[in-house]
């Protein structure tokens, strides 16, 4: 191994957990978000957004869009879309301490029960 595989092999854990904790932080933050805003103009902005940055970070990459590239990041979009949606919609029906009860019960339980059952 060369030392710069080894150096990612002793990073990767680091970014794991960065990652992860991101990810449990920008549930926090959009739960405050989405009380003052709706959910569909919470998601547009979000990407919007996002969209800017890339852009502004690596432009060049409009000139590779193809029409076969647009169609499959279109299909793709929409199933991604959809499961944020989704997502963002449950986190906006939930109170702070049901979504944690919810995710583990419905992971740890092989029973018929529902989250809102609970």
């Amino acid at each position: 191994m060369n030392a710069r595989h080894q150096l990612q092999l002793r990073l990767a854990p680091w970014a794991l957990l960065a990652v992860s904790a991101s990810w449990g932080l920008a549930f926090v933050v959009m739960k405050d978000a989405i009380v003052r805003q709706d959910v569909m103009s919470f998601l547009t902005t979000r990407f919007a957004l996002a969209v800017l940055v890339m852009l502004a970070i690596r432009p060049q990459v409009i000139r590779l869009i193809n029409k076969d590239l647009l169609l499959k990041g279109v299909a793709a979009g929409l199933f991604l879309g959809t499961g944020y949606i989704f997502q963002t919609l449950g986190l906006a029906r939930t109170r702070r301490g049901d979504n944690r009860l919810c995710d583990r019960t419905l992971r740890s339980s092989n029973s018929a029960h529902r989250c809102d059952d609970l």
